[in-house]
């Protein structure tokens, strides 16, 4: 399930943020930042990379959307990106005093949904379970990646791709 809400809202919080920096605000944008990274792992990520026109195209194609239009391919894309990762932080968080595999099962067991967009935390299978507690190369994100595009069929560097915008001139 892709909450087209809630990745609007994340867009709009973007923009809101970012003109709030350019336009000098002495108004700490720490709180607000570490809500949207904690809704949207990789927020911040977006925030730091994408240019406001594209903030803008995005939001605009999201309202879209919303209105019956198409559900565009980096919407499901960064939705479910955002679903994993919010997954795998929480999986690392809990098994932060000992990182077994028992643990994290333990944890699974008894975790729910926090959002209703969330990946059912009882449904990790134990290859990307042990990938999460001891990422290849220390790279979570590429973890994420690769699950994401198992499920969507789609390469890796793709959902990256979507997370990054298009490439600056």
């Amino acid at each position: 399930m892709i909450d087209l809400h809630a990745l609007r809202e994340k867009y709009r919080e973007m923009k809101r943020l970012r003109e709030q920096h350019d336009a000098g605000s002495p108004v700490d944008p720490r709180p607000a930042m570490r809500a949207l990274a904690s809704r949207f792992p990789g927020a911040l990520r977006e925030i730091d990379e994408l240019p406001m026109d594209e903030i803008d195209a995005r939001i605009a194609s999201l309202d879209r959307a919303l209105a019956g239009g198409e559900v565009e391919p980096w919407m499901r894309a960064l939705a479910r990106y955002h679903a994993w990762m919010r997954l795998a932080l929480r999986v690392r968080l809990a098994c932060a005093t000992e990182r077994s595999e028992a643990r994290a099962r333990a944890w699974l067991e008894v975790a729910t949904r926090q959002h209703e967009d969330d990946v059912d935390p009882r449904a990790l299978d134990d290859e990307t379970l042990r990938a999460i507690l001891r990422p290849p190369g220390g790279r979570l994100h590429r973890v994420v990646l690769a699950r994401v595009g198992e499920e969507l069929g789609v390469e890796p560097h793709v959902i990256d791709a979507h997370l990054k915008g298009p490439r600056r001139r």
